[in-house]
């Protein structure tokens, strides 16, 4: 957590440990060290991506973090899962595997008009920003052939 650009909760080892999820564990093919979990939670044919774990230089040494997303998505596919929850954060990484964005809304008042207005004009200043470049993840329905020889 003390390495992260943003950090957000730290939780303690037990909630990790007791909550009814599944971790995986991933590790480097020569040392076995440990260098990245994940810990997902199926719910009604819906899989959440709850946390993951990883340093940064590992991050750029294994690709780890695009190898985990690919990694929940095997899973979801394994598991026939109907949707994928894969949380709020890196968009673009999260985009570029095939991920579809929900729009946000942020409604905020105040009884006070005077505040009430005051924060309505910066409540734009504030609000979720929507990546905008569109990856072509899948190609179009019948833009490739596939044979088998």
């Amino acid at each position: 957590m003390n390495r992260t650009e943003n950090p957000l909760e730290i939780l303690p080892a037990y909630f990790f440990q007791e909550f009814e999820a599944e971790i995986y564990e991933f590790t480097d093919i020569d040392t076995e060290r440990i260098i990245g979990f994940i810990q997902i939670k199926e719910i009604n044919k819906k899989l959440l991506f709850l946390f993951g774990g990883f340093k940064k230089e590992d991050n750029r040494k294994y690709d780890l973090y695009y190898n985990m997303l690919l990694k929940i998505v095997e899973i979801g596919i394994e598991k026939n899962i109907q949707v994928i929850e894969f949380g709020q954060t890196a968009e673009e990484s999260k985009l570029k595997i095939g991920c579809k964005e929900k729009k946000k809304y942020l409604y905020i008042h105040h009884s006070n008009l005077f505040i009430n207005k005051f924060i309505q004009t910066l409540a734009p200043l504030f609000s979720y920003k929507p990546y905008n470049i569109k990856h072509n993840v899948f190609k179009e329905k019948g833009s490739i052939k596939v044979e088998n020889l």
